[in-house]
């Protein structure tokens, strides 16, 4: 119902003017809720009050506009504004919307257009251009990749070029195109090959002359890599080994080293390839049944800073070191006795004496003796008979000690016996035991019987004393005074005073031979 006051142009009451209409049957009306913005697309008309009297659904007629936290556009609608914007429509769904007021009537109307609705032709327009496009890209991917192969064809004929300079079956690039810069690319090429060519046949040549080196050289030699793995072995070292060695590695070597030299020998190779220093190591090998002497040299071999390798040279020095024993043992040996001359035995003394020094609690005797009637075997049965009986003696000597104690023959018919851990005791029972064998000694020659015998000194090395020649000196005046007591004696003297003396017959006064009673 609507119902309108009637005025004059003064203002004065005339009646009034009213007239009912039906929300659902008007057709004012029902034309407007028919009214659609393409498929869902309506319009919404309400009273200021807040009350819908018009939209599509009739369900939502005469019922009031939801809260402004839901609409708040159509709640700002109510309290007079115009305009548009989104949000949601009264079922919840996205749109756009638009408001208008009808100041007459004091009503607004509201347009309503789902977000989904505007959005159609869009999405519609960009499917179409979606197969537009992969129908454009259909059609023109022939085509492209015809030209893409015009293109590419000089590459695809530079690169099998490329392949076949590489297999060795062409030496350089020749190319049939225009493109300049591929040109370019062949001739830098080119050049890169002929150097890499010049490069390779030099180191061809450099490897060809050292393999000719290696394999001519008598020495031994082998290359490891920096974990030790031997990767070459020249034609020496298999000789030296006697067996092979690359398809061994040093596993094999290694089983082959002396077991008491291998402990330093598995040393001196782990610090070499731990530090990079030289390794020189002589050591015994075995090969088969036979021992040899090995000497060892390892060094690194670098490039500039950075370590490539080792190599190693090995020599058979068995030879040389059997003779460096037998020269050392010449130079400290008497050749005609075997016992040691006065070389070896201050080299003894001194090595005694210093070992007597760390251990103070044992000690050094000495034994120092002339022979007493020796100079009639070499005037009546000559040099080479002499000879014989000093040998005898050595022999004697030898005897009558212990393996870590010392013999020599300081000179002539002058013999010493060096003693360690031995107290002056026990050096003199043995002084006496070969004071015994000497006497009860017998020497033939041609039907003449020699007999001789020895002057015997013994000492000990005092605890203040650091040298040996106090000992020496005392156990020679021992040696002295033996004889002039009568000889065929030994005299203990263990300081400045003399401390025991025995004695047996002397052969040379008491009725022996013509040349003992001469001596």
């Amino acid at each position: 119902m609507v119902i309108e006051p009637l005025l004059d142009d003064e203002g004065r009451f005339l009646g009034i003017l009213g007239g009912n209409a039906s929300l659902h049957d008007g057709t004012s009306f029902l034309n407007l809720r028919s009214q659609r913005i393409g498929e869902e697309g309506h319009v919404v008309l309400a009273t200021a009050e807040g009350r819908i009297i018009s939209h599509p659904n009739p369900d939502y007629l005469m019922q009031p506009v939801p809260a402004a936290d839901r609409l708040p556009l159509m709640d700002q609608a109510l309290y007079g504004w115009e305009g548009s914007g989104t949000g949601e429509q009264l079922d919840g769904q996205p749109s756009l919307m638009a408001f208008r007021q009808v100041w007459p009537a004091d009503w607004i109307v509201g347009v309503f257009l789902p977000v989904s609705q505007a959005q159609a032709p869009i999405q519609r327009h960009a499917v179409e251009l979606r197969w537009v496009g992969l129908a454009t890209v259909a059609l023109m991917l022939p085509l492209l990749w015809w030209l893409l192969g015009l293109v590419l064809a000089p590459l695809h004929r530079l690169e099998r070029q490329i392949d076949r300079v590489g297999r060795g079956d062409a030496k350089h690039l020749k190319l049939h195109t225009t493109m300049s810069e591929l040109h370019q690319v062949a001739d830098a090429f080119n050049r890169l090959e002929n150097q890499r060519r010049d490069a390779l046949a030099s180191q061809e040549a450099r490897e060809a002359f050292l393999q000719a080196v290696l394999a001519s050289s008598p020495v031994g030699m082998f290359l490891a890599d920096m974990q030790g793995r031997v990767n070459y072995v020249n034609p020496a070292l298999e000789v030296i080994s006697g067996f092979n060695v690359a398809a061994s590695g040093t596993s094999g070597w290694l089983y082959r080293v002396h077991p008491d030299d291998r402990p330093v020998f598995i040393e001196q190779w782990r610090a070499t390839l731990e530090s990079g220093d030289d390794h020189h190591l002589h050591y015994r090998f075995l090969r088969g049944d036979e021992q040899l002497w090995l000497e060892a040299q390892v060094s690194r071999v670098e490039l500039g800073d950075t370590a490539l390798g080792f190599v190693g040279m090995i020599q058979d020095i068995t030879e040389r070191h059997e003779r460096e024993i037998r020269q050392r043992w010449e130079a400290e040996h008497d050749p005609l006795t075997g016992c040691l001359n006065r070389r070896g035995f201050e080299i003894r003394l001194e090595a005694a004496c210093s070992l007597n020094r760390r251990h103070s609690d044992q000690v050094l005797s000495l034994i120092m003796m002339d022979l007493d009637h020796f100079k009639p075997v070499n005037d009546t049965a000559g040099h080479a008979a002499g000879d014989e009986l000093l040998r005898r003696i050595g022999q004697l000597l030898h005897e009558n000690v212990r393996q870590q104690d010392a013999v020599a023959r300081l000179g002539g018919d002058e013999f010493a016996l060096l003693l360690p851990a031995c107290p002056i005791k026990r050096a003199s029972d043995i002084a006496e035991r070969v004071r015994q064998g000497i006497e009860a000694l017998e020497f033939q020659v041609d039907g003449h019987v020699f007999r001789v015998t020895a002057s015997i000194g013994v000492s000990s090395l005092n605890d203040e004393e650091r040298g040996g020649e106090p000992l020496v000196r005392r156990a020679d005046q021992a040696s002295y005074r033996a004889k002039q007591k009568g000889r065929n004696r030994v005299v203990v003297q263990a300081g400045p005073l003399e401390v025991g003396s025995f004695s047996g017959a002397d052969p040379g006064g008491a009725g022996g031979t013509e040349a003992g009673r001469a001596g």
